[in-house]
């Protein structure tokens, strides 16, 4: 009775065998320093069966590295199914190295099949030293394409079209910085009448009252520059706040008008630019410094007894 058990056991292990078979392929056993070779690792087993292909790391074959894998190929062939995985291998040492056997496992951790061991033969480039010692030969002079010349061609005519472009806006925009100077030419009422007046309908709109603090300190900053401007023909409307105060030092006016005019420029730039809003009493101060300024520079009229 044992025997026979024994037979039994005896011929699964055989038919187990013929019908799981892993080997390894290499396309070449000789190759140059740096060169590649393909290794083939193979198994064949039974359909039913579900193997586990062994996972190789870049490097756990000594001196040899892994540049390329494939993803694992199933064939079925005569009631077999072939799982194959190719591998680039690589060295840059000469000299033989040995490539170890892999072995399959069941999801059990139950080994079923190990691939033979290989042997990779890598060889220097021969050096003929009977020879004489050359140069190393210089570059090769390739002809320039249009393709490689395109870019700085595109490159050249976006920096000349930019510069044409800044030359037009050069050219149509100090025509109209002169165009709007012109537009303030004195009229012909007196510079005081027309600012009194000015400030006087600014006054009855009540724009601080409604809340409307940067339109009125606008146009309060308007009707002063202007003012200036046809008074004495200084360029105030093109000037900042300090500029204006010390153009005005050079004229008739009293420093504590030309305190009065700065205090109410700078409250002006502040609000149209900081969005500041001055408190009741410092909006009334402001036009009342402006309308004491014209006042007190209006030119005094003479009479035919005076002169």
């Amino acid at each position: 009775m044992k025997k026979n058990i024994l037979f039994l056991a005896l011929i699964i292990a055989i038919a187990t065998a013929e019908c799981q078979n892993a080997f390894i392929t290499l396309d070449t056993n000789h190759i140059l320093i740096g060169d590649q070779v393909k290794m083939d690792i193979t198994l064949q087993n039974a359909p039913d069966a579900t193997i586990l292909f062994p996972s190789i790391c870049d490097t756990c074959i000594p001196n040899l590295e892994i540049t390329k894998r494939s993803n694992i190929d199933t064939l079925h062939e005569n009631g077999q199914t072939i799982l194959r995985q190719q591998y680039t291998l690589t060295g840059f040492d000469s000299g033989s190295f040995y490539i170890p056997p892999f072995t399959f496992y069941t999801i059990d951790s139950e080994m079923v099949a190990q691939t033979t061991a290989s042997m990779l033969h890598i060889n220097t480039v021969k050096v003929d030293t009977t020879q004489a010692i050359k140069d190393i030969k210089p570059p090769l002079k390739a002809p320039i394409t249009f393709k490689e010349i395109l870019p700085y061609l595109i490159g050249a005519i976006a920096l000349a079209l930019l510069v044409l472009g800044i030359i037009w806006l050069i050219r149509h925009f100090l025509p109209k910085r002169k165009n709007n100077a012109a537009e303030y030419t004195k009229p012909l009422e007196p510079a005081e009448v027309i600012a009194l007046r000015d400030l006087e309908s600014l006054w009855q709109k009540k724009l601080c009252e409604k809340g409307h603090f940067k339109e009125f300190y606008s146009k309060l900053s308007l009707i002063t520059r202007t003012y200036i401007y046809h008074r004495w023909d200084i360029s105030s409307l093109e000037m900042v706040t300090s500029e204006v105060c010390q153009a005005l030092q050079s004229t008739p006016t009293s420093p504590t008008d030309i305190h009065n005019v700065k205090q109410a420029l700078e409250t002006a730039d502040l609000v149209k630019f900081a969005k500041v809003q001055p408190l009741d009493h410092e909006n009334k101060a402001n036009y009342d410094y402006i309308v004491s300024f014209v006042k007190n520079t209006t030119p005094v009229a003479t009479t035919k007894d005076e002169q």
